[in-house]
């Protein structure tokens, strides 16, 4: 069993003998549902994944994963792996020094 501290991680001895600072150790059963950006995924498409719970990530159309292909939800309460949908058929803005891209007139899909 993990447990994860939600609350102060340090408590002080004050002058007056009490304590400042409040811990709160909790259990960990679960991993939030993950958000992965332009892909099958949504935090808000469900609540709690259990411990050990494998997700492909499958990505959004006109999208591929350049990162992990899943991820799994570990004993910390947290997913391992790094998946990143990126857009296909698309450049990337330049950096542009001492000035900007006005991406309301530029257009990014990649000539046919």
């Amino acid at each position: 069993t993990t447990y994860a501290n939600h609350g102060d991680s340090t408590v002080t001895c004050t002058d007056l003998g009490t304590f400042q600072g409040q811990p709160d150790c909790r259990k960990i059963d679960h991993c939030v549902f993950p958000d992965v950006s332009w892909s099958n995924l949504d935090s808000s498409d469900s609540g709690n994944v259990d411990i050990g719970a494998v997700i492909p990530i499958t990505c959004a159309n006109k999208h591929t994963n350049d990162g992990d292909q899943e991820v799994t939800c570990t004993d910390m309460g947290t997913f391992d792996g790094q998946p990143d949908c990126r857009a296909t058929g698309y450049c990337d803005f330049p950096d542009v020094s001492w000035g900007y891209v006005d991406e309301s007139l530029a257009h990014r899909t990649l000539e046919e």
